[in-house]
This record gives structure tokens, C-alpha cells and sequence, in this order.
């Protein structure tokens, strides 16, 4: 959802899953699972009974304005969402209902970063 957002692309250079790449230009956002909420379900696969998962998203930006005007489209393309994907080998996650829950400010290295947390129910 985020790569695939025209106004946040012109606003960052890349969307990074896990960790950004050494060589990555400001400004940039990288995006990882924190947690995971799991019903458990007697004779299933494991991790079949997952429900939720807490994602974090930072958006690192060389000036602190920026990085806020990163995080507030981040919000608005995420929060109160839902959304499906299928991969190549036609694997579909359905993600019912995507809830902004919380966010926080780091300088990290020569960045400002905005952390922002949701909640992914599927």
C-alpha cells in the first residue's frame, strides 16, 4: 500500500521491509512485524490461529517537518484500512481492518524518525 501510494513517493525515496539497505538515501520508510496475537486453535498448523499482528512503520527524514509530513500520509493511507494481496504463487492475505495505535519520535544516526505502530487484524 505504501510503494504503491503516488504522493508518498514523491515525498521518499523507498519503502523498506525489516531494515533499510547501508547505502539508503534520505528520506526513506522501513516497515516490521513487533508482535504477533495468536487464538490458539486445537489440531491446526501452527500460527494458523494468528488474528493480529503489530506492525511498526518509520519514516526517516533528514528534517523534522518532513518526517512528520511522511508519518501523517503514512497515517492517512493505513489507518481505518483494509486490504488483500496475492502473491505470484496465489497466496492471499486478507487483512480486515488496519488501526493506527500509537507513535513515537528517535533521532537515528542523521535522521529524524517518526514510529508509528498498527494493528493488522486478519
Amino acid at each position: 500500500m505504501l510503494s504503491n501510494d503516488a504522493e508518498l513517493s514523491t515525498m521518499c525515496t523507498k519503502v523498506f521491509p525489516v531494515i533499510a539497505e547501508d547505502a539508503a538515501i534520505l528520506p526513506y520508510i522501513d516497515f516490521m512485524r513487533v508482535g504477533v496475537e495468536v487464538s490458539p486453535v486445537k489440531s491446526r498448523e501452527p500460527m494458523e490461529g494468528a488474528r493480529a499482528a503489530t506492525f511498526e512503520v518509520t519514516c526517516y527524514a533528514s528534517s523534522y517537518a518532513q518526517s512528520i509530513k511522511m508519518a501523517e500520509r503514512v497515517c492517512h493511507i493505513l489507518d481505518s484500512q483494509s486490504y488483500q494481496f496475492t502473491d505470484a504463487e496465489e497466496n492471499t492475505l486478507t487483512a480486515r481492518s488496519i488501526t493506527f495505535t500509537g507513535s513515537e519520535e528517535r533521532w537515528s544516526g542523521d535522521a529524524y524518525a517518526q514510529v508509528l505502530t498498527f494493528t493488522i487484524r486478519v
